[in-house]
């Protein structure tokens, strides 16, 4: 899932999943350069709340 996959199923701008993914708040695989966001991973991270950006 890219980053502006994620933006529109959590109506959110996409700047704003980059922010979370380089703070490592978001579960991602790196894929060189590239980070892509698993949907399972994405889903259990929802189902356990997620984690405050904070």
């Amino acid at each position: 899932m890219t980053a502006a996959d994620l933006a529109a199923r959590r109506q959110v701008p996409e700047l704003h999943v980059y922010r979370l993914t380089r703070r490592g708040v978001l579960p991602v695989v790196r894929l060189g350069r590239y980070s892509r966001d698993r949907a399972d991973a994405l889903e259990a991270w929802e189902l356990g709340g997620g984690m405050s950006e904070h």
